[in-house]
């Protein structure tokens, strides 16, 4: 493997964010670019830590609520109850309780409704999920999101008119405290190139032709559940294998056609049940001096650049239940290529990682449940 030298200049300034009065400086290290844009980041003095659980759906509640035709299947799986009607499916999930199992998937559900004329799989044009892409997503392109528009009207509903509709049907099921992270405007030229990139890559498969059309237009909400203004993390930060019952991330989203809520879930979406009282917060300045002091001890083979930060609420397994604790998240990105083999040519790609620091003691977390 071929090592590359790089040198690398770091110029921040440290700004002020909301009250929090920072006075500017300019550390430096080595291997690292830092390009944090702190006038965008905004963040409270003080903060409480919760203790929380999963939210318990009543299955008859959301099956009310959310399913409109006679239920003609009703079973449990190792996820949880699952309902089927001629056009909708819903399971909620339980975490493998019904079963006697942890299956890892808990605190929401999984709703979609397919009309019979209308069998369309959104997941070969688009990501569901939230955060930068995934390795495979920048490979493969067909489901890249940077693709479609945001925040912007098509013409069967306005955007605002159809995400209106998906905070009632959540609210009614006791799924509060969601905010509109993204809203990307499926179109119908969009849907038809990522569906090309689909067919060319599955070249196995007898795939069903799809007509993407006007009619098939969606908006797709990426969502996440906010404790007092504070979001908690929507994607996957570590690195190591998950626990299964570690969460690493609490995933709503939402797909919305021209016939309705097409798909609507749920997961990971917490309960408080006890707040300690308001605590002091590192604010940014010192959070980015933890990240200069551990980076300045790693010799760091290829460029990186450190180039968002955030306040998250993270949480943090306890005995059977979790913590919700604030914590810095910094997202790292570098240039970075595949391996150069007999089958296939190297691909550029960008790899995303994150440096996450409890934003009250200051430990380095690497998994939910463990510190360093």
């Amino acid at each position: 493997m071929k090592t590359v030298n790089f040198v690398f200049y770091i110029s921040i300034l440290f700004l002020a964010a909301c009250s929090n009065d920072v006075q500017p400086s300019t550390p430096s290290i080595g291997n690292l670019k830092m390009d944090v844009n702190i006038e965008d980041v905004s963040y409270p003095d003080q903060v409480k830590v919760y203790e929380a659980n999963y939210i318990e759906l009543d299955v008859n509640d959301v099956t009310d609520l959310l399913i409109k035709n006679e239920i003609i299947d009703d079973e449990i799986y190792a996820m949880g109850h699952q309902f089927q009607t001629d056009t909708e499916s819903l399971i909620i999930y339980d975490g493998g309780e019904a079963m006697g199992m942890q299956s890892g998937v808990n605190g929401g559900f999984l709703y979609i409704h397919r009309p019979t004329n209308d069998m369309i799989d959104y997941y070969t044009i688009a990501s569901i999920h939230a955060g930068p892409p995934l390795l495979d997503a920048q490979l493969d392109k067909y489901n890249q999101n940077k693709d479609f528009a945001t925040f912007q009207d098509l013409d069967f509903k306005p955007y605002k008119e159809a995400e209106k509709e998906i905070d009632s049907v959540l609210s009614s099921i006791g799924i509060e405290g969601i905010q509109t992270e993204l809203v990307y405007a499926l179109d119908t030229e969009t849907m038809k190139q990522h569906e090309a990139l689909y067919r060319k890559l599955d070249t196995e498969t007898d795939l069903k032709d799809v007509n993407w059309n006007s009619n098939q237009e969606a908006y797709l909400f990426i969502s996440r559940q906010q404790i007092d203004n504070i979001p908690l993390i929507n994607f996957i930060w570590q690195e190591k294998t998950r626990d299964v019952e570690e969460a690493t991330e609490t995933e709503v989203y939402a797909i919305y056609n021209s016939n309705g809520i097409h798909q609507l879930s749920v997961t990971n979406y917490f309960s408080i049940v006890d707040s300690q009282a308001p605590v002091d917060i590192l604010n940014l300045s010192e959070a980015l001096d933890i990240a200069e002091k551990y980076y300045s001890s790693i010799i760091l083979s290829k460029g990186t650049v450190m180039d968002k930060a955030e306040l998250f609420y993270i949480a943090i397994e306890q005995n059977h239940s979790y913590k919700l604790t604030p914590a810095w998240v910094f997202q790292l990105v570098k240039e970075s290529e595949t391996p150069d083999t007999p089958n296939s040519k190297p691909e550029k790609y960008v790899d995303y990682s994150y440096f996450v620091i409890d934003a009250i003691t200051g430990d380095i977390l690497t998994q939910t449940g463990e510190s360093q």
